[in-house]
């Protein structure tokens, strides 16, 4: 069995009271119709700010500002060939396009602003959850920070 290493970028991209989550198809090798935060690999001789833009790009239409590294967490994929163990930084996204635009690439078939509302309902891994929940988390003390300077 082949061993590797994987450094993946996502995305909190929050839009109205709903952070984007697109679902994977059901052709995905890992986590088939499960839904994720936009972002993708870090290639080569790229930092994850860059390769977060790309992908979100790629994955949304949509351009993106990298903002804040706000989460890391690891996890370990397997299959029957290969392990691979993948390290995950979540950021802060600013919308830098019309959200109008917004056109899935065919690695996804769905997507969904997830909210205090329909969390639950969604078929996520629990880190994913937690990155969203997290954010959420995050913003409120900022918002709160705001408006009590």
């Amino acid at each position: 069995m082949k061993n590797s290493q994987r450094l993946i970028a996502s995305g909190f991209l929050l839009n109205g009271n709903g952070v984007v989550t697109l679902r994977r198809s059901m052709r995905s090798k890992f986590f088939p119709g499960y839904y994720e935060l936009p972002g993708g690999k870090v290639e080569f001789d790229e930092l994850p700010e860059g390769a977060l833009e790309r992908e979100f790009k790629e994955e949304t239409n949509l351009k993106v500002i990298t903002r804040n590294l706000y989460r890391c967490f690891n996890y370990t994929l397997e299959d029957k060939k290969e392990k691979i163990y993948t390290v995950e930084l979540v950021y802060f996204v600013e919308l830098n396009d019309d959200f109008n635009r917004l056109k899935l690439s065919r690695e996804h078939d769905d997507w969904k602003l997830a909210n205090f509302g329909n969390l639950s309902e969604l078929n996520m891994t629990g880190e994913i959850r937690t990155s969203i929940l997290r954010g959420f988390e995050l913003i409120g003390e900022i918002n709160d920070t705001f408006f009590l300077a």
